[in-house]
């Protein structure tokens, strides 16, 4: 199930779940099981938030592309992933910062 802006984008989406007319499906899934999509100006994915519930507190995932429409940054909560890309636009390297809980900060990095 899902539902679309004036665009066409996908504003949110709820799996598992089942509504009872077409013209009822905004009503048929409780706001805890959708997942809740936002394009940038170009229409491409910029946030995903996932809900909440009783167990677990989902991170948004927030996305930061380059002028050419590469992803230089994927934002989980408060880990960063950076990519840098090559002159012909190929991924190059990835790196990842996550902060322990004895507060050091641990950098990874990857060569393509």
């Amino acid at each position: 199930m899902f539902s679309n802006n004036l665009f066409g984008e996908v504003q949110w989406k709820a799996q598992g779940v089942g509504c009872g007319a077409v013209t009822d499906c905004d009503n048929g899934a409780h706001a805890n099981h959708k997942i809740h999509l936002t394009c940038d100006n170009m229409g491409d994915l910029w946030k995903v938030n996932y809900p909440d519930n009783d167990i677990v507190t989902a991170p948004e995932i927030i996305y930061t592309r380059d002028k050419n429409g590469n992803v230089t940054t994927i934002q989980v909560g408060t880990i960063p992933r950076l990519y840098n890309y090559n002159i012909l636009g190929l991924s190059r390297q990835l790196t990842e910062s996550i902060k322990t809980r004895a507060k050091r900060k641990i950098v990874l990095h990857g060569r393509g």
